[in-house]
C-alpha cells in the first residue's frame, strides 16, 4: 500500500488517512433447488483503514456455459456493515435465481465503503 504524506504549514508532516482494501470470495452454500442457489459472500478488508458501511451495490451475471437467466433474488443494495483494518472478514448470504441449465456463470460484484469503490468478478459452477 502506498501512503502519501504532506507537510502542513506549522504542523510538521501529516500522513494521509489510511484506506480500506476490500476483496471478496464467493461460494455456493446450497444448490438443492433446480432454480435457486444460496451463495456465501465473504468480504475481507486487507487495508490499513476501516471499511465503514460496506454495501454490495450491484451484482450482474453472465452465462458462460449453458442457458437461462441468472439474477439476484435478494434486494440490493445489501448492507454488510463495517470491517476493521488488517485482514478482517465477514460473510453474508445472497439468494440467486439460477436455473440448473446454466452450468457456469460469471458473477460481477460491486461494493462500496464510503468513498471506496471496487468491482470484482467470480466464475461459478453449478
Amino acid at each position: 500500500m502506498l501512503v502519501f504524506a504532506s507537510r502542513l504549514p506549522g504542523t510538521g508532516w501529516a500522513a494521509a488517512p489510511a484506506s480500506p482494501e476490500i476483496s471478496g470470495n464467493v461460494a455456493i452454500l446450497n444448490d438443492a433447488s433446480p432454480n435457486e442457489v444460496k451463495l456465501g459472500v465473504t468480504l475481507t478488508n486487507a487495508g490499513a483503514g476501516v471499511a465503514r458501511s460496506i454495501e454490495i451495490s450491484s451484482v450482474v451475471f453472465k452465462i458462460l456455459t449453458g442457458s437461462g437467466t441468472v439474477s439476484v433474488a435478494t434486494k440490493l443494495p445489501l448492507t454488510f456493515g463495517d470491517l476493521g483494518a488488517g485482514l478482517r472478514s465477514g460473510q453474508l448470504s445472497l439468494s440467486v435465481t439460477w436455473p440448473d441449465t446454466a452450468v457456469r456463470v460469471q458473477m460481477i460484484v460491486e461494493y462500496t465503503a464510503g468513498t471506496y469503490h471496487s468491482r470484482q468478478s467470480f466464475n461459478l459452477y453449478r
